[in-house]
């Protein structure tokens, strides 16, 4: 009787999960049961010494395509906190570049940026080299931009919520369409480059006029 009652709510968590998989966005729990990676470091109010200490220095390692194509059945598991997300309630913004992007079946879409700059609650958080952040992109809550699954070392801009995953690291998790979108500024080398060529183009047509007569 017992191993039938067990085996019963087992299909029906199951059930749960399936069902749900792919239609439940984040959810952010008080407590998470950390089966592996990281427990949420300790974060009071905005410590930025505990931000720097606790953001990655390398990319967030590519999930296999067994646990892509099977994360829909996770989702509802962490959202009850087990392999959860930890929210600190601060407003994040992150400038940097794109180094790999991923969506699951769950319907996240995750982009891992290399570190330009990164706002937290309006202030400026002062970043060493080789600092990295994932964003989290539930797509079953706001639609992005089709370049955002194709493009590669662009420079991008996210904004949204801070929070821990257990799995052991920072996220952004945006919260609307505009939290996402590609920083469209040339850098200070492109504009130096664009002047020169402006200031050359006059001589580049004379040379060119001359050698036709």
């Amino acid at each position: 009787m017992i191993v039938t009652l067990n085996s019963t709510a087992f299909f029906l968590l199951l059930g749960c999960c399936l069902l749900c998989g792919g239609c439940v966005g984040p959810h952010y729990t008080n407590h998470q049961l950390v089966i592996f990676g990281k427990a949420a470091p300790t974060i009071a109010g905005l410590d930025i010494p505990a931000i720097q200490k606790n953001l990655s220095v390398t990319p967030v390692p590519k999930v296999s395509l067994v646990t892509m194509l099977t994360d829909f059945s996770t989702i509802p598991l962490k959202c009850m906190g087990v392999q959860g997300w930890k929210d600190y309630h601060l407003y994040a913004k992150a400038c940097g570049t794109v180094v790999q992007h991923q969506l699951s079946s769950d319907r996240i879409l995750t982009v891992d940026l290399r570190l330009n700059s990164l706002e937290v609650s309006g202030t400026s958080i002062p970043l060493s080299d080789g600092k990295f952040i994932r964003a989290e992109i539930y797509r079953g809550k706001m639609s992005v931009d089709k370049t955002v699954f194709a493009q590669k070392d662009a420079v991008m801009i996210v904004k949204g919520k801070l929070v821990w995953d257990t799995d052991g690291w920072f996220e952004i998790h945006p919260q609307g369409r505009g939290d996402v979108r590609f920083d469209s500024k040339p850098d200070a080398s492109q504009a130096e480059t664009a002047a020169e060529l402006d200031a050359l183009l006059p001589a580049i047509l004379d040379k060119a006029f001359k050698c036709e007569l």
